[in-house]
């Protein structure tokens, strides 16, 4: 349970998507915006305990787009929305396990204050779920046989 390798699962399932943008930003705006990118930065997370086995982390991160015109932006954010919605998980990096969505919002696209980029930033909710490590032990003494009497009422 990493969280850079879910912000590189979610930056490669956007990549999947959008083949011919930019998603190697991770976690930091870039100085000079460049149009058809992508930065995925973390926001927040909350972990609680679901079983005794397991837990269950609800993260939040940010998924912000650099168009050069406003229409592009609304466009991307609108396919990369149906996208996560139609897919509902994405795979873990590395692991049989999945990160499932839970929702995505996107704000109305503005100009960037330093470029003549236009600018969207989506909030992505996901859960992942996590198992517990247990002890296991090794018994020299095994059950052999098992009888059951049953007795009528």
């Amino acid at each position: 349970m990493t969280l850079t390798n879910d912000i590189k699962s979610i930056d490669a399932f956007i990549a999947q998507k959008f083949p011919t943008a930019t998603t190697s930003h991770k976690q930091t705006t870039p100085s000079a915006h460049v149009a058809n990118s992508f930065v995925t930065r973390f926001q927040n997370t909350i972990s609680t305990t679901e079983t005794a086995v397991s837990w269950r982390t609800e993260r939040e991160y940010q998924i912000v787009y650099y168009g050069a015109k406003s229409a592009d932006t609304l466009a991307a954010m609108d396919a990369l929305s149906e996208t996560f919605y139609t897919a509902k998980v994405i795979a873990k990096d590395g692991d049989s396990r999945f990160i499932r969505v839970e929702s995505f919002a996107y704000s109305a696209p503005f100009k960037a204050a330093d470029s003549d980029m236009y600018v969207c930033i989506g909030i992505l909710r996901a859960v992942t779920r996590e198992m517990r490590s247990m002890a296991t032990y090794e018994s020299a003494n095994k059950i052999m046989h098992v009888n059951v009497r049953l007795k009528p009422e």
